[in-house]
């Protein structure tokens, strides 16, 4: 057991029933005597913030990333910066939730167990710094390409830069020698005092098992100044997302939740799982004014980050290329395959409802210093299916019916059948060759739009659907419940599917669809 469910297991447990009642010595009730009967009590039901659809498309696209750059490791975060609500997450490497198929003693949750150098994504904190200190002036001009500082110089990551540049530009271009001026203008102390108001360093008591803190080297003035481009400080996803929201939210800074709600199934009892403060390190103003010179990272013609642009929605985003330590020799790797790329992007950018965080750790198949090359594969798409949901699920009317999935596993197919279509919905899929639902697809409790597509699986051996004519996110239903690789080519709708209708389907089975 690990995880949600290890954290929540009391409450998910409940407690078996009883019957308490005198025995004679051959194990026969002994007539006249009172028999005592405890009913079991049901544990109570989680509801977690994951959006199911969203979830299923990130690991499809984490997946075709991950077979294609070969990295050592990869994480993907969604959050809704207003709740601190994790609508989505993943990372590579993983396993097979029904089979358990690739976990062992060395796998980590990275989204909180694994500490790093972030890098460049870093710099969004001390521009937030910079804002609230009053001294980044974004027209005011410096000169590029290293800084001097006691203990050492250091350079811009084309080692000459780009001569006397705004600081604006410098922002767009990922300067390490602006932000280095930024701590030297506010102050190392002051400085300190906004990383500490960030939460880095500290936990972000996820109540997730093992999760790491990590730290930052502030002892000598050169490591002062690298933590202003993200080196010489480590820390999880969880923690940067965690920061990160004060950016999109109004200069308060959300604590990350993946709980949405409990309820009792013994009483009807709901509990809802309140959005929680984790501080306010910076003003409305200053998140605001970040948030739109983070535009330039994405717009200007030097940004480093135009790889992100998504068509119909501004986004605000920053780049990150971290060196890597090698934990054996305490030296940082070399070559560009060695280096942890990331990216952090804010939608709509002037008023956010999603913060997306990727980072991409020593791809093996990569000839060049761009990681952007892969994680927009991952970010363009994903971002645009998410504002998608979201006009969606805001446009929303009367002649596009929503309700909540009903619970429909341990009911017989027809039963189940029966109760998908009292209440609307007429499109059902079964996996499987058993006459009991085991698994469901959207999960019980869900709002849905009832003309969507319903995925049941049942006992016993499951069998390939026939999913011709099918979208490609309805194939991803079937993936999801039922821990089955596909790969796809195309869009639109399947026109191929590699595996016969009825075919059993099992952990090692790979499906290729072909989609027109």
């Amino acid at each position: 057991m690990m995880g949600i469910e290890s954290l929540y297991d009391d409450d998910l447990d409940g407690s078996d029933g009883e019957v308490t009642y005198q025995e004679d010595s051959n194990g026969y009730l002994i007539p006249g005597t009172q028999i005592q009967e405890e009913e079991p009590v049901e544990g109570d039901d989680l509801y977690l913030t994951l959006d199911s659809r969203l979830q299923i498309y990130l690991e499809s696209l984490m997946s075709q990333v991950y077979a294609e750059a070969e990295p050592e490791s990869m994480t993907a975060m969604l959050v809704d910066p207003e709740t601190g609500a994790i609508l989505a997450a993943s990372q590579r490497p993983t396993f097979n939730a029904t089979t358990k198929e690739g976990i062992d003693a060395q796998w980590q949750n990275l989204l909180v167990e694994d500490t790093y150098e972030p890098g460049s994504t870093f710099k969004i904190l001390t521009l937030a710094a910079a804002v609230n200190e009053g001294v980044f002036s974004p027209f005011a001009t410096y000169a590029s390409g290293s800084v001097e500082v006691e203990g050492g110089t250091i350079r811009d990551y084309n080692k000459d830069g780009w001569g006397n540049i705004t600081y604006l530009e410098g922002l767009a271009r990922s300067s390490n020698v602006a932000f280095v001026k930024l701590v030297q203008a506010m102050g190392y102390d002051v400085w300190e005092s906004y990383m500490k108001a960030f939460g880095i360093g500290q936990s972000t008591d996820s109540g997730l098992e093992n999760e790491a803190t990590g730290n930052y080297s502030y002892t000598y003035p050169l490591e002062k100044a690298n933590t202003a481009f993200g080196q010489g400080v480590t820390v999880t996803p969880f923690q940067l997302m965690q920061a990160f929201t004060a950016i999109a939210n109004e200069g308060t800074m959300m604590k990350l939740n993946y709980l949405d709600r409990t309820e009792d199934p013994n009483t009807g009892e709901v509990t809802v799982v309140e959005p929680q403060e984790a501080g306010s390190p910076i003003t409305a103003e200053t998140a605001q004014t970040v948030l739109t010179y983070l535009k330039e990272v994405v717009y200007n013609e030097n940004g480093s980050g135009q790889a992100y642009q998504v068509e119909g929605t501004e986004i605000a985003a920053k780049t990150g290329t971290a060196e890597v330590v090698n934990s054996t020799t305490g030296e940082y790797y070399t070559g560009y395959s060695n280096y942890l790329y990331s990216v952090v992007g804010f939608a709509p950018a002037d008023d956010p409802s999603y913060i997306l965080y990727l980072t991409m750790k020593r791809p093996a198949n990569l000839d060049s210093l761009n990681g952007s090359k892969y994680l927009s594969e991952i970010f363009n798409p994903f971002m645009t299916r998410a504002i998608e949901y979201d006009n969606l699920n805001t446009e929303v009317t009367g002649d596009i019916n929503q309700t909540s999935m009903p619970e429909v596993t341990n009911l017989s197919k027809d039963e189940a059948l029966a109760a998908l279509t009292a209440v609307g919905y007429n499109d059902t899929a079964i996996i499987g060759s058993g006459g009991r639902i085991v698994q469901q697809y959207p999960y019980a409790g869900t709002q849905t739009i009832t003309n969507q597509k319903t995925i049941l699986m049942t006992e016993g051996a499951m069998t390939m659907p026939d999913v011709y004519g099918w979208s490609k996110d309805d194939v991803l239903k079937v993936a999801e419940i039922a821990g089955i690789n596909f790969t796809f080519e195309g869009e639109g709708y399947v026109v191929f599917q590699s595996l016969e209708t009825g075919s059993i389907l099992n952990a090692a089975t790979e499906v290729q669809i072909i989609l027109e």
